[in-house]
Protein backbone atom coordinates (compact mmCIF):
# COMPACT_ATOMS: atom_id res chain seq x y z
CA UNK A 1 0.00 0.00 0.00
CA UNK A 2 2.77 2.32 1.10
CA UNK A 3 4.59 1.48 -2.18
CA UNK A 4 1.44 2.41 -4.35
CA UNK A 5 0.91 5.69 -2.37
CA UNK A 6 4.07 6.94 -3.27
CA UNK A 7 4.23 5.64 -6.75
CA UNK A 8 0.57 8.06 -6.69
CA UNK A 9 2.52 10.82 -5.70
CA UNK A 10 5.63 10.77 -7.44
CA UNK A 11 2.57 10.15 -10.83
CA UNK A 12 1.00 13.45 -9.58
CA UNK A 13 4.46 15.71 -8.76
CA UNK A 14 5.83 14.80 -12.41
CA UNK A 15 2.23 15.47 -14.18
CA UNK A 16 2.28 19.10 -11.58
CA UNK A 17 5.72 19.71 -13.13
CA UNK A 18 5.21 18.57 -16.61
CA UNK A 19 2.03 21.20 -16.60
CA UNK A 20 4.19 23.82 -14.85
CA UNK A 21 6.89 23.58 -17.72
CA UNK A 22 4.09 23.80 -20.30
CA UNK A 23 2.55 26.69 -18.88
CA UNK A 24 6.31 28.33 -19.07
CA UNK A 25 6.98 27.20 -22.40
CA UNK A 26 3.73 28.57 -23.88
CA UNK A 27 4.35 32.43 -21.55
CA UNK A 28 8.00 31.96 -23.07
CA UNK A 29 6.74 31.33 -26.78
CA UNK A 30 3.97 34.49 -26.14
CA UNK A 31 6.22 36.55 -24.63
CA UNK A 32 9.00 35.97 -27.65
CA UNK A 33 6.01 36.57 -30.16
CA UNK A 34 4.52 39.56 -28.50
CA UNK A 35 8.44 40.94 -28.17
CA UNK A 36 9.07 40.21 -32.24
CA UNK A 37 5.74 41.73 -32.84
CA UNK A 38 6.61 44.74 -31.33
CA UNK A 39 9.91 45.03 -33.09
CA UNK A 40 8.62 44.62 -36.19
CA UNK A 41 6.08 47.32 -35.32
CA UNK A 42 8.61 49.74 -34.20
CA UNK A 43 10.74 48.76 -36.97
CA UNK A 44 8.44 49.44 -39.75
CA UNK A 45 7.44 52.84 -37.82
CA UNK A 46 10.66 53.82 -38.19
CA UNK A 47 10.76 52.97 -41.98
CA UNK A 48 7.38 54.92 -42.40
CA UNK A 49 9.25 57.92 -41.29
CA UNK A 50 11.96 57.45 -42.95
CA UNK A 51 10.27 57.40 -45.91
CA UNK A 52 8.22 60.17 -44.97
CA UNK A 53 11.02 62.78 -44.24
CA UNK A 54 12.82 61.66 -47.60
CA UNK A 55 9.59 62.47 -49.24
CA UNK A 56 9.28 65.99 -47.47
CA UNK A 57 13.38 66.68 -48.18
CA UNK A 58 12.68 65.69 -51.79
CA UNK A 59 9.90 67.87 -52.51
CA UNK A 60 11.82 71.09 -50.32
CA UNK A 61 14.92 70.46 -52.54
CA UNK A 62 12.11 70.45 -55.51
CA UNK A 63 10.84 73.55 -54.83
CA UNK A 64 14.04 75.27 -53.94
CA UNK A 65 15.75 74.58 -57.11
CA UNK A 66 12.46 75.79 -58.65
CA UNK A 67 12.48 79.15 -57.07
CA UNK A 68 15.63 79.46 -57.90
CA UNK A 69 15.83 78.37 -61.81
CA UNK A 70 13.06 80.74 -62.25
CA UNK A 71 14.95 83.42 -60.84
CA UNK A 72 17.58 82.36 -63.16
CA UNK A 73 15.45 82.73 -66.39
CA UNK A 74 14.06 86.12 -65.61
CA UNK A 75 17.51 87.13 -65.18
CA UNK A 76 18.41 85.61 -68.78
CA UNK A 77 15.43 87.50 -69.61
CA UNK A 78 16.57 90.52 -68.13
CA UNK A 79 13.90 91.42 -65.78
CA UNK A 80 15.91 90.33 -62.93
CA UNK A 81 16.69 93.70 -61.76
CA UNK A 82 20.89 94.14 -61.76
CA UNK A 83 21.75 91.45 -59.75
CA UNK A 84 19.93 88.88 -62.56
CA UNK A 85 21.96 90.74 -64.85
CA UNK A 86 25.31 89.56 -63.20
CA UNK A 87 23.64 86.09 -62.46
CA UNK A 88 22.81 86.11 -66.46
CA UNK A 89 26.68 87.31 -67.48
CA UNK A 90 27.92 84.80 -65.73
CA UNK A 91 25.37 82.05 -67.10
CA UNK A 92 26.18 83.50 -70.69
CA UNK A 93 30.06 83.52 -69.99
CA UNK A 94 29.83 79.56 -68.68
CA UNK A 95 27.65 78.47 -71.22
CA UNK A 96 27.24 80.95 -74.09
CA UNK A 97 23.69 80.54 -76.33
CA UNK A 98 22.22 77.71 -74.64
CA UNK A 99 22.48 80.14 -71.05
CA UNK A 100 18.84 80.72 -72.25
CA UNK A 101 17.45 76.91 -71.48
CA UNK A 102 20.28 76.02 -68.87
CA UNK A 103 17.13 77.02 -65.79
CA UNK A 104 14.77 74.72 -67.45
CA UNK A 105 17.36 71.82 -68.25
CA UNK A 106 19.27 72.39 -64.37
CA UNK A 107 15.30 71.69 -62.72
CA UNK A 108 14.28 68.84 -64.67
CA UNK A 109 17.73 67.48 -63.94
CA UNK A 110 17.77 67.96 -60.28
CA UNK A 111 13.72 67.10 -59.80
CA UNK A 112 14.87 63.66 -61.97
CA UNK A 113 17.59 63.16 -59.49
CA UNK A 114 15.66 63.43 -56.09
CA UNK A 115 12.59 61.75 -57.64
CA UNK A 116 14.80 58.74 -58.47
CA UNK A 117 17.23 58.11 -55.26
CA UNK A 118 18.84 54.89 -55.46
CA UNK A 119 18.16 54.38 -58.87
CA UNK A 120 21.38 53.59 -60.52
CA UNK A 121 19.74 54.39 -63.98
CA UNK A 122 18.35 58.04 -63.25
CA UNK A 123 22.18 58.40 -62.21
CA UNK A 124 23.34 57.23 -65.56
CA UNK A 125 20.31 59.75 -66.99
CA UNK A 126 21.51 62.47 -65.26
CA UNK A 127 25.60 62.28 -66.30
CA UNK A 128 24.20 61.54 -69.63
CA UNK A 129 22.35 64.80 -69.39
CA UNK A 130 25.46 66.49 -68.27
CA UNK A 131 28.14 65.46 -70.84
CA UNK A 132 24.80 66.63 -73.46
CA UNK A 133 24.64 69.90 -72.29
CA UNK A 134 28.66 70.12 -72.07
CA UNK A 135 28.87 69.02 -75.65
CA UNK A 136 26.17 70.71 -77.23
CA UNK A 137 28.16 74.21 -76.15
CA UNK A 138 30.85 72.50 -77.74
CA UNK A 139 29.55 72.32 -80.85
CA UNK A 140 28.02 75.77 -81.28
CA UNK A 141 31.36 77.00 -80.36
CA UNK A 142 32.32 75.16 -83.09
CA UNK A 143 29.69 76.31 -85.68
CA UNK A 144 29.88 80.20 -84.36
CA UNK A 145 33.38 81.10 -84.36
CA UNK A 146 36.74 79.71 -86.17
CA UNK A 147 39.18 77.67 -83.73
CA UNK A 148 42.43 79.82 -83.63
CA UNK A 149 45.34 78.65 -81.11
CA UNK A 150 45.31 82.34 -80.35
CA UNK A 151 42.42 82.12 -78.22
CA UNK A 152 42.83 82.08 -74.51
CA UNK A 153 40.38 80.67 -71.99
CA UNK A 154 38.69 83.43 -70.69
CA UNK A 155 38.74 85.19 -74.18
CA UNK A 156 35.47 82.49 -74.36
CA UNK A 157 34.09 83.49 -71.62
CA UNK A 158 34.44 87.32 -72.35
CA UNK A 159 32.64 86.66 -76.17
CA UNK A 160 30.35 84.61 -74.77
CA UNK A 161 29.37 87.02 -71.53
CA UNK A 162 28.95 90.14 -73.37
CA UNK A 163 27.92 89.45 -77.20
CA UNK A 164 25.03 86.49 -75.31
CA UNK A 165 26.18 83.69 -77.84
CA UNK A 166 28.60 81.18 -79.10
CA UNK A 167 29.33 78.05 -76.58
CA UNK A 168 31.10 79.78 -73.56
CA UNK A 169 33.99 78.71 -71.42
CA UNK A 170 32.79 75.10 -71.26
CA UNK A 171 32.35 74.77 -75.34
CA UNK A 172 35.20 76.85 -75.38
CA UNK A 173 37.91 74.54 -73.09
CA UNK A 174 37.00 71.76 -75.21
CA UNK A 175 37.25 72.73 -78.38
CA UNK A 176 40.71 74.09 -77.27
CA UNK A 177 41.19 70.64 -76.29
CA UNK A 178 40.34 68.40 -78.60
CA UNK A 179 41.08 70.95 -81.62
CA UNK A 180 44.94 70.56 -81.23
CA UNK A 181 44.68 67.12 -80.68
CA UNK A 182 42.25 65.75 -83.11
CA UNK A 183 42.24 68.74 -85.58
CA UNK A 184 38.89 70.51 -85.88
CA UNK A 185 37.46 67.74 -88.39
CA UNK A 186 37.95 65.17 -85.41
CA UNK A 187 36.46 67.17 -82.86
CA UNK A 188 33.06 67.66 -84.78
CA UNK A 189 33.22 63.70 -85.14
CA UNK A 190 33.94 63.36 -81.26
CA UNK A 191 31.05 65.91 -80.43
CA UNK A 192 28.37 64.75 -82.55
CA UNK A 193 28.97 60.68 -81.57
CA UNK A 194 28.74 62.08 -77.64
CA UNK A 195 25.79 63.62 -78.39
CA UNK A 196 24.02 60.93 -79.66
CA UNK A 197 25.77 58.35 -77.26
CA UNK A 198 23.90 60.82 -74.38
CA UNK A 199 20.72 60.90 -76.12
CA UNK A 200 20.68 56.78 -76.23
CA UNK A 201 21.56 57.00 -72.64
CA UNK A 202 18.77 59.42 -71.62
CA UNK A 203 15.88 58.33 -74.28
CA UNK A 204 16.75 54.41 -73.97
CA UNK A 205 15.88 54.24 -77.69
Amino acid sequence: MASKTSNTKKSTAKSTTTKKSGKQTNTRTSTKKSTAKGTTKTTSKSATKKQENSFVSGEITILVSLAICIVLLLSNLGVGGFIGDYVSSFLFGIFGLPAYIMPIIIFIGIAFATSNKSNSVAYIKVIAGVILTVMSCTFIQLISTNYEKSHAWMDYYKASSEGRSGGGLLGGAFVKILCPAVGVAGTFVIVIALIIISLVLITEK
